[in-house]
C-alpha cells in the first residue's frame, strides 16, 4: 500500500498487553533467583509461621526414626526443615536439643545497640519456645551473657518453665557476670527434672539448694562458675547426688570450705579453681583419680587417695605453691602418676621432699611471671630424687628482665664455670626433659648439667628459648624484646650446654623463627632527638632594690628559705642579695603545683616539656650547694622525661649536707629509674629522711652508713628482701619505716640494732610471707595485707597495732589466734576485714592494758555475719574504755528473718552468764542496720557494762574530718532509715537513763532530699 505521495505507508500497531516478552538470559535469571532467596525471611523470624515447601517422601520412615534424624541437626537447620515438611513440623514441636545463644541465630554481638541485640534474642527465644510443646527436651543450653538490660528474671523463668520438664538430661545456663547475680535458679524447677538430669552447668547465677531440694540420682556432671552458692548449700546439693562423676567449681567466692563426701563413689574428676575465700578442702571420695586446684595454698585433706593419679596445683597468680607442694603433697596423694605445679612467686628456692613418689612418671613445673630471674632452679633436682620412676620432666622457666645479667656467667664458658653437683645422684628412668623460656641462668645450667651427667636413660633434651608453639603447631607471638631474650638464651645454650650433651641424646635448641620472630628486630624505629630550646621563664632580671644591707647574710638566707620555691624565685628577681641566696636555695620542690601547672592542660608531651624546662632552668641557676630538701615529682610525666634527665637533676642537687630526699615517678611494671646507691652514699652522713615512690633501689653492704637517717618511706619500690636488709643494716637512728606495695619483698626482718625505731608500717606487699620484728622499742605497728606469719621479739613497748585485711580476708579470726604472741601490752587495737569465714571468736589470752578497740567490717558480705561473738573481745579486755564498730554494708533487699513480727520484748536474745565489764565508757556503731546479732551485742553491752556513759548508733557514714555529713545516695538513705527504725524499736527502750544514747539519722538537709531524686 502506498500513500498519496507514492511512498509506502507504515502501519503502526499498538503493543498488546498479552504478548509475552523474550525470556531473560541465564545470568539474569540466576541473579533474580539469588535476590529472591536473600529476600526471604528467616524461618526463625516468622513468628512461628511455617509454610509448606517441597514435599519429601518420609512416609516410609517410622516417627521415632524421623525424630531422631531431626534431632541430629543444629537448631537453626532443624527449624528450616520444619518449614519443609509437616512431619518435621510435628518433630520440631518436641525438638530435644535447645541451644539458645547468639551463634545459633547468627547474630553479631557487636551489631546495633545492646537493647536491639537483646530484643532480637528475646524474640527468637520466645518464638521457639512458643512453638515448642515443652515435651521431649533433652538438652537446654541458654546463653544470655551478652544481654543485661532487657532480659529480666521473668523472661528466664518463663523460658525455663517452658523447657525444663521431667526427662531432661542436660541444663546449661550462662548469664552476665555481675556482683549481684541476674538470676537465682529455682531449686524446685531443678527438682522436677531430678530423676533424669545428668549434667548441670551454671555460669554467673545464684543457686541455693537445701536438703529438701530433692535427689539427683542420675546427675553425673556439675559445673559452677561465678555461681553464688555457699559451702552449706553446695553440701546439700552433693548430699543429694549419688552418681556424680565430674565436679568443677570455679570462682565461687561465697565458698569458705568444700567437703566432698564419701558416698560419691563414682566421682573421678574434681576441679577447684580460684575460689578466693576458700580455706579448706576435704576430699573423702574413694575413687577420685584427677584433682585440679588453682588458688592460694590452703589446707587440703584427703582420706583414701590410693586412686588419685593426676594432680594439678596452680598458684597463679598466687605465690608459694611449689614450696607448699613439697611440704603437703604426699599427704594428699602418694600414688601420683602425673603432677603439674605452677607458681607466680616463691619465697624460698630450697626444696626438700620428705617422701618419695614411687609411681610419678610425668612432672610439669611452670614458673609464671618475671620474678624468677634470680630464682635458684638447682634445688628442683630434689623432685628427681624423690621420683625414681619419673620419665618426663618439663619446666617453664618464666620471664626475665632483659637488663638482668647473671654475674656468675660473666667471662666464663662451659669448662671454667664452677657448678654444683649432688653426690651419688642417679636416675635410671628419665627419658624426656624440656625447658621452655630457657635463659642465661647459672642455676638453670647447673640443673641441666646434673640431668645430662646422671640420667643414664635420657633420650631427648629440648631447650626452647621462646614460647613454644600453639596447639596448631604455629609459632607463638613474640615482640622485639622477647626475641632479644630468646637469642641470649640460644647463645647460653650453645656456649654451656651443647658440648656436654652425649651423642646418644637427641639435643634440640629451639631458636626464634626467622620468618615470624627475627623480623621483629627491625620493626621499632628510632625516635628523633630534636628538643625545643629551653624555656626562659626562670630568667632572673633586676628589679626594685630593697634595703637588706643591715641584715647579716645568714639571716637573710634563712628568711629566703622560708618562702615557697615560686615566691623565692620572684624575690630573687627583686634583689641582688636574694639572687645570691637563690643560688643556694635550700628547699627544692619540683612538681606541677609548685609551678602552677595544670596537669590537664595540653598534651602529655607539652606538660612534661614545661616541667622539664622549669626544673632545668632552676638547677642551671643553682650553685648545687646548700640544698637541704629535694622533692622531685614527675609522676604525671612518662614519655619525655628519661633516666638521663633524672640523673642530671639528682647529681646537681644531691650533695653532702642534704637532709631530705623525696622522689616520685610514674607507677610502671618496670621502674622508670633506679636510684643510684653511690649518690645516696655521698649524702649518707647528713641524710635524715628518704621517700621513694615507684623507682628501683638496690643497696648492698657497700652502700655506706646512714647514721642520721630517721625516716624511710618506700612505695612501689623495686627492692628485694636482701637489699632492704642491707639498707637497714647501715642505719642506726631510724625512727619511722614505711613499706608500701613493694611486691619484690618476700620477707621483712627488722633487726634489733634499730633501737630508736618506734613506728613501722607494712602495707599491701602482696608477696610478703613473713615479718620478723626485733626492734626493742617499737610502739606503733600498722599492717595491711593478707594474714601472714608475724614474729616479734621484745614487744613490751608495742602499744598501738593496726591489722587491716581489706581487701583480703580472715583478719579478725587471725587476730584472735595470733595477736597475743605479737603484742601483749597493747593499748590501742584496730582491726579491719573484708570477709570472715567464721564468726565464732575466742581469744586465748587477755589483753590487760587494751583501752581502745576499733573493728571495721569493710564490704557488703557481713549482712549475715554473727556480731554477737565479738563480745569475746570485751571479755578479754577488762580495761577497755572505747569500743567502735563499723558494721559494713548490707543488701537493702535482705531482711533478718529473726526480726520479722517481733519487738524489743518478744525478741529471743542470747546472753553470756556472769559477763560483766567495769571500765567500758564509750560504744559507737557506725552503719547500724537491722541485724539480730548486732542488736544482741548492743543488749549485752547495755545490760552488763556498768560504767557505760555514751552509746552512739550511726545509721549512715558519719562525718568527715571537717564535721560535714558524708555523701549518701538514695539507697544509702533508705538503708539508714531502716537502721533508725530498728534502733528505735529494739534499743531505745532498753538504754538506762544514765547513758547518753544517740541515734544519728540521715541529715534532713543533705540526705533526705536524695529520696526524691530518682
Amino acid at each position: 500500500m502506498r500513500s498519496n505521495g507514492g511512498e509506502p505507508s507504515v502501519r503502526r500497531v499498538a503493543p498488546c498487553r498479552s504478548v509475552r516478552r523474550e525470556p531473560p538470559c541465564r545470568s539474569v535469571r540466576r541473579r533474580r533467583c539469588l535476590e529472591n532467596t536473600r529476600a526471604k525471611i528467616d524461618p526463625l523470624c516468622q513468628q512461628g509461621d511455617i509454610s509448606e515447601g517441597a514435599r519429601f517422601d518420609f512416609d516410609r520412615l517410622p516417627e521415632d526414626i524421623l525424630c531422631h534424624i531431626h534431632s541430629l541437626f543444629p537448631l537453626r537447620d532443624a527449624a528450616c526443615l520444619a518449614g519443609l515438611s509437616h512431619r518435621f513440623l510435628r518433630s520440631w514441636r518436641s525438638f530435644p536439643n535447645l541451644t539458645l545463644n547468639h551463634e545459633t541465630f547468627n547474630l553479631n554481638i557487636f551489631d546495633g545497640t545492646p537493647f536491639e541485640r537483646a530484643k532480637k534474642l528475646v524474640d527468637r527465644f520466645d518464638n521457639i519456645l512458643h512453638n515448642h510443646s515443652g515435651t521431649g527436651v533433652k538438652t537446654l543450653d541458654l546463653d544470655v551473657s551478652h544481654c543485661v538490660k532487657l532480659i529480666t528474671a521473668d523472661h528466664i523463668n518463663n523460658w525455663l518453665h517452658a523447657a525444663v520438664k521431667p526427662g531432661i538430661l542436660e541444663i546449661a545456663m550462662t548469664f552476665p557476670v555481675q556482683d549481684k547475680p541476674m538470676f537465682n535458679f529455682s531449686c524446685s524447677l531443678l527438682s522436677s527434672a531430678g530423676s533424669s538430669l545428668q549434667s548441670v552447668s551454671f555460669f554467673a547465677c545464684g543457686f541455693h539448694p537445701t536438703l529438701r531440694t530433692g535427689c539427683f540420682k542420675s546427675l553425673r556432671s556439675v559445673y559452677f562458675k561465678f555461681v553464688h552458692i555457699t559451702s552449706e548449700e553446695l553440701g546439700c546439693l552433693l548430699f543429694s547426688t549419688v552418681s556424680l562423676e565430674k565436679l568443677e567449681i570455679s570462682r565461687c567466692d561465697q565458698l569458705t570450705f568444700l567437703n566432698i563426701p564419701s558416698h560419691l563413689e563414682q566421682l573421678s574428676t574434681l576441679h577447684v579453681l580460684v575460689c578466693q575465700n576458700l580455706q579448706l578442702i576435704e576430699i573423702y571420695a574413694p575413687k577420685l583419680t584427677t584433682f585440679c586446684f588453682r588458688g592460694p595454698p590452703i589446707k587440703i585433706l584427703t582420706s583414701d587417695s590410693s586412686h588419685l593419679k593426676h594432680v594439678s596445683l596452680s598458684g597463679v597468680p598466687f605465690n608459694g605453691m611449689i614450696q607448699y607442694a613439697t611440704a603437703i603433697l604426699h599427704s594428699i596423694a602418694s600414688n601420683l602418676e602425673t603432677l603439674n605445679l605452677a607458681s607466680s612467686k616463691e619465697a624460698f628456692s630450697t626444696i626438700m621432699l620428705p617422701e618419695k613418689f614411687l609411681h610419678l612418671r610425668n612432672l610439669n613445673i611452670n614458673f609464671d611471671g618475671i620474678r624468677f630471674q634470680r630464682y635458684d632452679y638447682f634445688p628442683l633436682a630434689s623432685f628427681l630424687e624423690a621420683c625414681p620412676a619419673l620419665e618426663s620432666f618439663y619446666i617453664w622457666a618464666g620471664e626475665y628482665d632483659l637488663s638482668w645479667k647473671d654475674l656468675a656467667l660473666q667471662d666464663s664458658n662451659a669448662d671454667s664455670l664452677q657448678i654444683r653437683r649432688i653426690p651419688e645422684f642417679r636416675h635410671a628412668n628419665l627419658k624426656k626433659v624440656s625447658i621452655t623460656r630457657f635463659f642465661p641462668s647459672k642455676s638453670l645450667i647447673e640443673l641441666t648439667y646434673l640431668i645430662i651427667e646422671n640420667a643414664s636413660s635420657l633420650e631427648c633434651l629440648t631447650l626452647d628459648t621462646g614460647y613454644g608453639f600453639d596447639t596448631s603447631g604455629v609459632c607463638r607471638r613474640m615482640n622485639k624484646f622477647d626475641v632479644i631474650q630468646a637469642l641470649s638464651g640460644v647463645e647460653a645454650a650453645r656456649r654451656y650446654i651443647e658440648g656436654k650433651v652425649p651423642s646418644s641424646v637427641k639435643f634440640t635448641v629451639l631458636e626464634p623463627c626467622k620468618r615470624c620472630h627475627i623480623a621483629k628486630l627491625s620493626q621499632l624505629s628510632t625516635v628523633g632527638n630534636d628538643v625545643d630550646p629551653l624555656c626562659q621563664q626562670g630568667d632572673i632580671s633586676e628589679g626594685a632594690r630593697f634595703d637588706f644591707d643591715r641584715l647579716p647574710e645568714d639571716i637573710l638566707c634563712h628568711i629566703h628559705s622560708l618562702f615557697p620555691l615560686r615566691d623565692a624565685a620572684c624575690l630573687a628577681g627583686l634583689s641582688h642579695r636574694f639572687l645570691r641566696s637563690w643560688r643556694s636555695f635550700p628547699n627544692l620542690t619540683f612538681n606541677h603545683e609548685t609551678f602552677n601547672l595544670n596537669i590537664f592542660d595540653g598534651t602529655p608531651y607539652e606538660r612534661a616539656k614545661k616541667l622539664m624546662d622549669r626544673i632545668d632552668n632552676i638547677l642551671q641557676n643553682h650553685s648545687g650547694t646548700g640544698v637541704k630538701t629535694l622533692d622531685l615529682d614527675v609522676s604525671h610525666c612518662v614519655k619525655l622525661i628519661t633516666a638521663d634527665h633524672i640523673n642530671n637533676w639528682l647529681h646537681a642537687a644531691v650533695k653532702p649536707g642534704i637532709l631530705e630526699i623525696a622522689v616520685t615517678f610514674p607507677v610502671q611494671d618496670k621502674p622508670m629509674f633506679n636510684f643510684p646507691c653511690s649518690l645516696l652514699s655521698c649524702a649518707g652522713s647528713s641524710l635524715q629522711s628518704v621517700s621513694f615512690f615507684a623507682c628501683g633501689f638496690h643497696p648492698t653492704l657497700r652502700t655506706g652508713c646512714f647514721k642520721s637517717l630517721r625516716s624511710v618511706c618506700f612505695k612501689f619500690v623495686h627492692i628485694t628482701s636482701e637489699e632492704l636488709g642491707c639498707f637497714l643494716s647501715s642505719t642506726v637512728s631510724l625512727e619511722k619505716l614505711e613499706i608500701s606495695e613493694c611486691d619484690q619483698l618476700t620477707f621483712l626482718n627488722i633487726p634489733s640494732h634499730l633501737e630508736h625505731l618506734s613506728i613501722l608500717h607494712v602495707l599491701v606487699c602482696l608477696n610478703l610471707q613473713l615479718i620478723e620484728i626485733y626492734a626493742p622499742k617499737l610502739t606503733t605497728f600498722c599492717f595491711r595485707g593478707p594474714p601472714m606469719k608475724i614474729l616479734a621479739g621484745d614487744s613490751s613497748h608495742l602499744k598501738h597495732v593496726t591489722l587491716s585485711g581489706a581487701p583480703f580476708y580472715g583478719m579478725i579470726q587471725y587476730a584472735t589466734a595470733k595477736l597475743h604472741s605479737i603484742a601483749l601490752n597493747l593499748e590501742t587495737l584496730t582491726l579491719a576485714s573484708s570477709k570472715e569465714a567464721f564468726s565464732t571468736l575466742m581469744l586465748p589470752e587477755k589483753f590487760l592494758h587494751l583501752r581502745k578497740l576499733n573493728i571495721y567490717f569493710d564490704g557488703s558480705r557481713f549482712q549475715r555475719y554473727d556480731y554477737f561473738p565479738l563480745a569475746s573481745f570485751l571479755e578479754a579486755c577488762p580495761a577497755l574504755e572505747s569500743f567502735y564498730i563499723w558494721a559494713g554494708e548490707y543488701d537493702l533487699s535482705w531482711k533478718d528473718p529473726a526480726l520479722q513480727d517481733s519487738n524489743a520484748d518478744s525478741l529471743q536474745i542470747r546472753r553470756i552468764p556472769e559477763f560483766r565489764h567495769a571500765n567500758l565508757k564509750k560504744v559507737s556503731i557506725t552503719r547500724f542496720f537491722p541485724s539480730k546479732s548486732l542488736i544482741e551485742l548492743t543488749y549485752l553491752i547495755i545490760e552488763n557494762a556498768s560504767s557505760l556513759e555514751c552509746l552512739t548508733l550511726d545509721t549512715g557514714y558519719g562525718f568527715d574530718t571537717s564535721g560535714v555529713c558524708r555523701r549518701m545516695n538514695k539507697f544509702d538513705v533508705i538503708q539508714a532509715l531502716s537502721g533508725v527504725e530498728a534502733a528505735k524499736r529494739y534499743i531505745e527502750g532498753k538504754v538506762p537513763s544514765s547513758v547518753k544514747f544517740t541515734i544519728l539519722e540521715p541529715c534532713k538537709r543533705c540526705h533526705i532530699p536524695k529520696l526524691y531524686e530518682l
